[in-house]
């Protein structure tokens, strides 16, 4: 797992915004069914992964939703401090996911933590594949996921989140480029 101070450049705060979201919900869509991924089940990591679960769920027409909390930042805000991922609850349970092509959603995959911490609690009820689908990746995410909207290098704030009281740090809209990377 990369220490903290790597997945950061600290330079900034990267605001992406509801229409940034949108682009990106459609290119992952579009990702998806090009791998010709028909998902069974959509599973969204609280709170951050479930606006893209949702969309997802409804535009597959998903026909198992679940939802799985993960507890990891320690603090809040810019560049929280992390500790491990820990597996609080899923919803329904894992049992739903037996023998399913699960789609699991989140918000950012820093390191990839999260996501294998996920993918390992649903092991032991042996998906017919675990797919991860994330709207933004950090450049130094060690475990990146299958698929992503955009890259980026430091904290990023979405847009149903609190304003963030980081000072010092200028805050920058996202600017995608065709390369999908964001805040240049």
């Amino acid at each position: 797992m990369a220490g903290d101070r790597e997945l950061w450049a600290r330079r900034r705060l990267i605001a992406l915004g509801w229409d940034q979201i949108g682009a990106g919900i459609d290119g992952l869509e579009a990702d998806l069914r090009r791998t010709g991924t028909t998902p069974d089940a959509i599973l969204g990591i609280a709170r951050g992964g479930l606006v893209l679960a949702t969309a997802l769920a409804n535009r597959f027409a998903a026909p198992r939703f679940g939802i799985v909390s993960v507890i990891r930042n320690q603090t809040a805000g810019p560049f929280a401090h992390r500790g491990a991922p820990a597996i609080a609850w899923v919803a329904p349970g894992l049992e739903l996911y037996a023998d399913q092509v699960v789609v699991v959603c989140d918000d950012i995959a820093g390191d990839g933590g999260t996501l294998r911490a996920v993918a390992a609690a649903l092991a032991p009820v042996r998906p017919r594949r675990i797919i991860s689908a994330v709207l933004a990746r950090n450049r130094a995410c060690a475990e990146p996921p299958d698929h992503w909207a955009i890259t980026v290098d430091d904290w990023v704030l979405f847009p149903w989140e609190p304003p963030s009281a980081e000072r010092g740090l200028p805050v920058v809209a996202a600017t995608l480029d065709g390369s999908g990377e964001a805040g240049r």
